[in-house]
This record gives C-alpha cells, sequence and structure tokens, in this order.
C-alpha cells in the first residue's frame, strides 16, 4: 500500500522552501520537504519529480497544464481552401467551452487572427 507522507506544497510556500533549501541540497530532498513523495509497503520512498517541477513551474507563473494528452501539446495546422474557407481543430473548440451552433467573434490582430466565443 502506498500512502503519502505530507500535504504537498504549492505556491508560494512551495518556492519559498525551495529556496530556503538552497542549491546544495539534492532533487530527493527538495521533493521530501516539499511533500512529492510516497511511502511504499516496504518503508522505501518513491519521489515525483514531474509533480514537484510541474508545481514549481506553476507556482512561477507558467501553466503547464492542459486538457490533451500528457506529454503532448496541442498544434493544429491548416489550409485554406479553394472556397477561401479553413477548418478549426474540434480540440480548440474543445477548449474554448463550443459546442455546434455557438457562435465565434474573429478579430484581426496584425497577421494573426484571433476567435473569441460570443458571450451570450
Amino acid at each position: 500500500m502506498i500512502e503519502e507522507m505530507m500535504p504537498r506544497l504549492e505556491g508560494k510556500e512551495l518556492l519559498a522552501t525551495i529556496k530556503s533549501l538552497g542549491s546544495r541540497a539534492s532533487k530527493s530532498e527538495k521533493a521530501e520537504a516539499c511533500g512529492y513523495y510516497t511511502v511504499r509497503a516496504d518503508g522505501s520512498k518513491r519521489y515525483n519529480y514531474t509533480a514537484m517541477y510541474q508545481a514549481i513551474a506553476e507556482a512561477a507563473g507558467v501553466s503547464v497544464g492542459g486538457n490533451g494528452k500528457p506529454g503532448r501539446t496541442l498544434k493544429w495546422a491548416t489550409t485554406v481552401l479553394t472556397t477561401g474557407a479553413c477548418l478549426v481543430g474540434q480540440r480548440y473548440m474543445e477548449e474554448l467551452g463550443m459546442e455546434p451552433g455557438d457562435e465565434l467573434t474573429i478579430k484581426r490582430q496584425g497577421r494573426k487572427l484571433i476567435l473569441e466565443p460570443v458571450a451570450g
């Protein structure tokens, strides 16, 4: 049975703890001090470095979450059709919370097009 030993630190508290440990602390020491480990049935510890690094990045203002599969980023390329139309991927619409029949506004910003759901 695996059980977590302490609540995982997040946000400013996580950043402050990492900073206070300094550069001499090992990543295992940092993971343990911040609660990013579990204790296995045999008493050994399993450190969750990925979760810790993601939490550090998010605490520093870097978004690492997403609705896609883990480790993959949403990337879409499209071609303008002969009719002048182009397709936008379904996953992008899902991220915006769009459903069939919903309306979008299209705004031009330099050479970019910005799609925004119409508030309704």
